[in-house]
């Protein structure tokens, strides 16, 4: 099969060179493999994948399909057509199925795009066309007219479809081409390539290139790499790594004399690292003992420190866009070097933690964010352990009238509670089956008697709702 790829793509390029009717030529020299090739029932099966790839990867960039030859391009362009509105349909079915509102808005996003998403063919003009192109029941002069005066604009004038194609923000999205705009024409927003024609080597490459640019979106399908992760940054020398971190930090504005903090309750920080060393200051590092130090000999504390300062780094760091940091970090190390913590004093220890971090900066508007836990002792009969009514206590402002935010990390690993709360559902969310939480919010009273549940919970109007029941309460 390999070798009558390379065949065929011999031919193809032949033909091309001569500028010759590859579509007839074809069809006579390599009669079986063509037809094979062209079948309408495969051409069916590969603009329903190219539907379904492409609409779910929309918010990538632009696209490009390269066909065997002109007759085949306008009849995938009439098959994609199709499958494009039986897929907007699907979708706009489905959507009473959002998952929560974000999963709505999604959709309805992503159902704007595909109706405004535009396409078109675009080859090179032949004698005679429009009688060949009727031959298969073809109309050729849209098409045509289309490649010489371009699509209309909204000031009533006109823009070609090269410009148009390279505007990333046109929805001319879709360029289904044979030879024409295959090598030697760049788009930067072009993100994905699709090819059905087999290609030589270098032609091959060549078409690859028009897909491999550097560009905003993360996703890059087909022929180019799959997202990256954070371990194309760890991995990199300490030297490749510097540059990463300098190009950040060019763009890097911390905004000066805020009053608003991230206090991480964990191992320490080490500020040390130049994408933290603006953000947290020697004397806004704390320890519970001062024995301990303030340094972080664990790492977890300054992976946290991380998180909370920029959230996704690998996103920031491959960036090209200002990235402005709008508050401040502060450290508190509750866990030692070496041993452990008694866990009876677990509530003590980070009570006291916090305040020394307020004493130090009692004009903060800050937010506590706790990231680690503990299986030493769990009571298992629904009653608070000391640590968790701690910080209830904390929280709450029980003891000073002071409510604080406070982040804390918990999990139900053998999904006890969610099970018991009936919160463990299927989920259609994004188009995918997968299994998750549905947000719910449930009303609980002092008493530990349910009052009330709110499934599928959407922001929208949701905590006035909530507000106006517990006033009924």
């Amino acid at each position: 099969m390999w070798a009558k790829t390379i065949v065929i793509a011999e031919k193809l390029e032949e033909l091309e060179t001569l500028d010759v009717d590859v579509q007839q030529r074809l069809e006579k020299e390599l009669k079986r493999e063509y037809h094979i090739i062209t079948a309408e029932k495969r051409l069916k099966q590969i603009a329903r994948d190219f539907v379904k790839h492409y609409s779910t990867a929309w918010e990538t960039g632009k696209a490009m399909l390269v066909c065997i030859d002109k007759i085949t391009c306008v009849r995938m362009y009439e098959l994609i057509k199709v499958y494009w509105k039986v897929c907007i349909k699907e979708l706009e079915a489905d959507l009473p199925n959002s998952a929560d509102e974000q999963d709505e808005v999604y959709r309805l996003r992503q159902l704007a795009w595909m109706k405004e998403t535009q396409m078109a063919v675009i080859v090179s003009e032949d004698q005679g066309e429009v009688d060949k192109f009727r031959r298969w029941g073809l109309d050729i002069k849209p098409h045509r007219k289309l490649i010489k005066t371009g699509f209309e604009i909204g000031d009533g004038g006109r823009i070609d479809v090269e410009s148009a194609f390279k505007k990333e923000v046109h929805p001319f999205r879709i360029a289904i081409v044979c030879a024409m705009w295959l090598t030697g024409f760049d788009v930067p927003s072009l993100s994905t390539l699709y090819i059905d024609k087999p290609l030589k080597a270098h032609t091959l490459m060549q078409a690859i290139a028009r897909a491999n640019r550097v560009q905003r979106s993360p996703h890059i399908a087909e022929f180019r790499r799959a997202p990256e992760t954070a371990r194309f940054f760890v991995e990199q020398a300490n030297r490749e790594q510097r540059e990463w971190i300098e190009d950040l930090l060019a763009r890097l504005q911390v905004i000066p004399d805020n009053n608003v903090s991230v206090c991480i309750l964990d191992t320490g920080v080490n500020n040390g690292h130049p994408l933290l060393d603006q953000l947290i200051e020697d004397y806004d590092r704390h320890s519970y003992d001062p024995g301990w130090g303030a340094s972080d000999n664990n790492g977890h504390g300054t992976e946290m420190a991380g998180i909370a300062a920029y959230g996704d780094l690998q996103q920031a760091v491959t960036a090209t866009n200002p990235v402005e940091i709008l508050h401040k970090l502060e450290s508190v190390k509750i866990l030692p070097d070496a041993g452990a913590n008694n866990p009876e004093l677990y509530g003590a220890i980070t009570s006291q933690g916090i305040s020394k971090a307020e004493i130090q900066r009692p004009e903060y508007h800050r937010v506590l964010c706790m990231a680690v836990t503990t299986d030493a002792f769990s009571v298992k009969d629904g009653r608070p352990d000391s640590w968790s009514g701690a910080i209830d206590e904390i929280a709450s402002g029980f003891f000073d009238d002071r409510k604080r935010l406070f982040f804390i990390s918990a999990s139900d690993p053998d999904l006890e509670l969610i099970n018991a709360f009936g919160v463990w559902k299927e989920k259609n969310v994004y188009g995918k089956k997968t299994f998750g939480v549905e947000r719910t919010t449930f009303i609980i009273d002092s008493h530990g008697i349910l009052q009330k549940m709110y499934p599928k919970v959407k922001f929208k109007g949701h905590v006035e709702q909530v507000l106006a029941d517990l006033q009924v309460l």
